[in-house]
């Protein structure tokens, strides 16, 4: 369940990166936009693609930041140590 959760939230930034913030803030949105329905397919593998980056990154931060949300500071860290 962890898993799907994880990649449909992954599918749904990279959708909401490709489809509006990409077209928005690049030189030439309106043909990116316009890719996307004059070649299906190619616009699928960017998404999956995406998809699978956006999952990674995920599992990444996660990792680094030891469990706690992404706005907690990392200097408040408790690194541990190995005790003898």
């Amino acid at each position: 369940m962890v898993w799907c959760a994880a990649s449909a939230h992954a599918l749904l930034i990279a959708l909401l990166g490709l489809a509006w913030i990409v077209p928005v803030f690049s030189e030439n949105g309106h043909l990116f936009r316009g890719a996307w329905t004059l070649y299906p397919d190619a616009a699928l593998a960017a998404l999956l693609q995406a998809g699978a980056w956006c999952l990674v990154a995920g599992v990444f931060s996660q990792i680094l930041w030891d469990d706690r949300p992404l706005t907690a500071p990392l200097t408040h860290a408790h690194w541990r140590t190995r005790e003898r």
